[in-house]
């Protein structure tokens, strides 16, 4: 099969980035022949996450410059792929990735359309959200999620797609990079007999931060020498941001900037617990990295993230936005790190079926696409699979 996966990859950054990555090296793996159509701009500049990428000739898609729309869709034209795989999260790049495929079926490509939904709606406000996601999921065939809450939410709205549903893989792969826990919190200069938390991700306001170092304060743990580390950009308005500052205690560490791999690596090697307190949430990527290092989780209970959490005395869930609630799952989680086998060993297994479940949950929408438009049924008659 040939597949043209239309979406950012490496050298950009972020988590779609390398989801992105992880397909097209197992659809490879798997003998498929693949194209690559990537963002140079996928948002416009002075946006939060604005970048630029000039160095990689897959770089095609700029949401500010139709010319780049003709040039990419053309492309794919040109290359002819068998069916259309288009990763979603965020609106604003919602006409740009329209018009290609307009342009790609008037121009006879005729390619079923694979939209792989990371959020439905975007977890900040943006005007015009639903119109513009509209504009695109409304011209899949199919529609691909990685939680059963965000496949609800989008049966609800399309229900004339085939639909889907697989959890997250683990979206790094450390086994030939991940430290030992000593030498890890000796890098970062920890104490090696504290619990430490990681909440590691975008500093944003949806992602719970402010209430999680409430929270934090209130349980006491920095007095028991526990940590808590926060770790990502720093995507929060400048009154936020203020308020965060000048919450952080002495037990409380901040890391506000991209994390690559090997930086990202060493947190968790080093950490017990890993937290993720968003008040929204489609799912994590995080979670199962955090899963994958050994360590235990706490999460709230926001969207699609309670499924990623299957129980157990190392996995505890709270109510999203109850800082009381989170207070008392930190409490439990600083307990079972200490009575329970520590983080900082990689399972190299869980990854390798993490994605083998997800391009067998692609491969499978692609070839029934595949099918429906061979034998003609219609777009009511597609199945739907949650």
């Amino acid at each position: 099969m040939k597949i043209a996966l239309l979406g950012p990859a490496p050298p950009m950054r972020g988590g779609i980035a390398a989801h992105s990555r992880g397909l097209l090296r197992e659809l490879e793996s798997n003998g498929h022949d693949t194209l690559l159509v990537s963002w140079r701009r996928p948002y416009p500049p002075g946006a939060r996450g604005y970048q630029l990428i000039d160095e990689d000739p897959s770089a095609l898609l700029d949401v500010l410059n139709p010319v780049a729309w003709r040039r990419a869709a053309r492309q794919l034209v040109e290359q002819a792929p068998d069916v259309l795989v288009v990763q979603w999260w965020h609106p604003v790049t919602a006409p740009c990735l329209a018009w290609v495929l307009a342009f790609c079926r008037g121009a006879g490509l005729d390619a079923p359309v694979l939209v792989v939904c990371h959020n439905h709606t975007p977890h900040e406000y943006f005007p015009g959200s639903r119109s513009l996601t509209r504009l695109l999921l409304g011209r899949a065939d199919g529609l691909l999620a990685h939680s059963r809450w965000v496949a609800t939410e989008l049966g609800r709205r399309y229900p004339s797609a085939a639909l889907r549903s697989c959890p997250m893989p683990v979206l790094e792969d450390y086994s030939m990079s991940f430290p030992g826990r000593d030498e890890a919190r000796k890098r970062l200069g920890l104490d090696n007999s504290g619990v430490v938390f990681l909440a590691a991700g975008h500093l944003r306001r949806y992602k719970g931060v402010e209430l999680l170092l409430a929270s934090w304060a209130r349980s006491g743990l920095g007095n028991e020498g526990a940590v808590l580390i926060l770790a990502g950009s720093d995507y929060l308005p400048a009154r936020a941001r203020r308020r965060l500052l000048s919450s952080l205690g002495p037990s409380c560490r901040l890391i506000d900037h991209y994390l690559d791999d090997d930086e990202l690596a060493t947190l968790l090697a080093a950490s017990d617990v890993a937290v993720s307190p968003c008040l929204r949430a489609s799912q994590s990527g995080f979670l199962p990295l955090a899963e994958a290092s050994g360590l235990a989780l706490l999460a709230s209970d926001a969207g699609g993230l309670a499924e990623q959490l299957k129980g157990g005395a190392r996995q505890q869930l709270f109510a999203a936005g109850n800082p009381a609630d989170l207070c008392r799952a930190l409490q439990r989680s600083a307990q079972t790190a200490v009575s329970g086998p520590p983080g900082g060993g990689w399972d190299t297994d869980r990854v390798k079926k993490s994605w083998q479940q997800t391009v067998q949950t692609l491969e499978d929408e692609l070839k029934g696409l595949l099918w429906r438009q061979d034998t003609g049924i219609a777009a009511a008659g597609r199945s739907r699979v949650l």
